[in-house]
């Protein structure tokens, strides 16, 4: 009986759990859907043991600050994490290298390119 009841109650702690964790990314993101300045931007919010994973793009730093200040202000959210981009942030950018660059050069300075 008394593995049984550590079973239940181990399986009841982490069905507890997951409703928590719901409870949380769905209490955030009605912060984040209600806030005016980043409402209509595109944040996913992912939750595990009451820690916040901020995914997505915002518009600027200020915006990314403030989507984690609402998080953080979650009753039950014990940490949060982002990994939020801005819109402005490239992940590849063009840029018209002066004749003579070295492709050696270039790369060292951390820049991927084509010949085009």
């Amino acid at each position: 009986a008394v593995v049984i009841l550590a079973a239940a109650t181990a399986c009841a702690t982490h069905v507890s759990q997951a409703v928590d964790d719901a409870t949380l990314a769905a209490n955030v993101r009605t912060a984040i859907l209600n806030d005016p300045t980043i409402g209509s931007q595109r944040i996913d919010v992912a939750v595990h043991a009451g820690v916040v994973t901020l995914s997505g793009t915002v518009s600027s730093p200020a915006d990314q600050q403030r989507a984690v200040e609402l998080a953080r202000g979650v009753s039950g959210v014990v940490d949060v994490k982002s990994t939020l981009q801005t819109s402005g942030q490239a992940t590849q950018a063009s840029v018209r290298i002066r004749s003579g660059a070295t492709p050696s050069a270039i790369r060292a300075v951390g820049i991927s390119w084509t010949r085009v």
